[in-house]
């Protein structure tokens, strides 16, 4: 649950910024293949990001079925206590060496989620 959430909000950050380099790029009076100055983009990358705690809260709230106060921070605390606890658990059945602790393969989708997050602002 915690990869798919992961994921939906790396994917409303970038829809989020699509759309609003789409419109500054219209403002701009710029065409579809034009890039937008970089400074342009960091002004963007940052507004989207700024709204990345409220992104996770409406996630959070559609997809937990729960509803989340903003000031109380749910849904962060809630990721964070699931990152810290997944991301470092080791699995220690290994059909090679059963003595040998395996890492968790957890932590391995979450770093495949934001590399794919990293690969897909380049197109931007």
């Amino acid at each position: 649950m915690y990869v798919s959430i992961y994921r939906k909000i790396w994917a409303t950050i970038r829809h989020d910024m699509y759309t609003k380099i789409q419109a500054r790029k219209g403002e701009m009076r710029m065409g579809e293949n034009d890039t937008l100055p970089k400074h342009e983009f960091i002004k963007i990358q940052n507004e989207v990001h700024d709204e990345f705690e409220a992104v996770r809260n409406d996630i959070w709230e559609v997809m937990m079925d729960e509803k989340v106060i903003p000031d109380e921070k749910v849904a962060r605390k809630m990721m964070q206590r699931a990152y810290a606890t997944f991301a470092t658990v080791a699995q220690f059945e290994n059909d090679y060496k059963p003595e040998v602790a395996v890492r968790s393969r957890w932590a391995d989708q979450i770093s495949v989620v934001a590399k794919e997050h990293t690969e897909h602002m380049k197109e931007f």
